[in-house]
């Protein structure tokens, strides 16, 4: 019964990345948004890489910590879980600055004598994208390697 329930949410979670970047594209050819192809790079990297991060999770022995302590003991599980937390973190924060900021350039573009903070900040962001696209394409890419690393320290028999 687990074995069907994580194969149907591994079919969702391949789905939901292939259903947002086909809204991208869509919407990204009627509007010619700048923060969308970045966005569709991401969910596909992703949804490309879900399926071999799970097949390698599924096949890595995690090991069982016997007794929590704190702090924790500075182990190379520990750290590459704490990287793959940064990672992770980083690239939803680089999402949501490429999303935001897409919006912010929207709303001055439309309402030109609307002036706020958040807003100059955001589209300064805008006017970065490139380099926060790059950043979250290279971040998504590096999040499955922490699966294939520890899958490399405790491989299943």
């Amino acid at each position: 019964m687990i074995e069907a329930l994580a194969v149907l949410y591994g079919m969702l979670s391949v789905a939901w990345f292939l259903l947002v970047v086909s809204v991208c594209v869509v919407v990204y050819r009627a509007t010619r948004l700048r923060s969308l192809p970045w966005i569709a790079a991401h969910y596909l990297i992703a949804a490309i890489a879900f399926v071999p991060s799970v097949y390698l999770a599924r096949h890595t022995i995690f090991p069982q910590a016997q007794e929590i302590t704190h702090p924790l003991p500075l182990t190379p599980e520990n750290l590459l879980h704490a990287v793959w937390m940064c990672i992770d973190s980083l690239s939803s924060l680089l999402l949501a600055i490429i999303a935001f900021s897409e919006v912010a350039f929207l709303i001055l573009k439309s309402f030109p004598e609307t002036r706020s903070l958040l807003l100059e900040l955001l589209l300064k962001a805008h006017q970065r994208l490139r380099i926060f696209g790059t950043a979250l394409i290279v971040l998504t890419i590096l999040e499955p390697t922490i699966v294939f690393i520890l899958h490399c320290l405790h491989p299943r028999p």
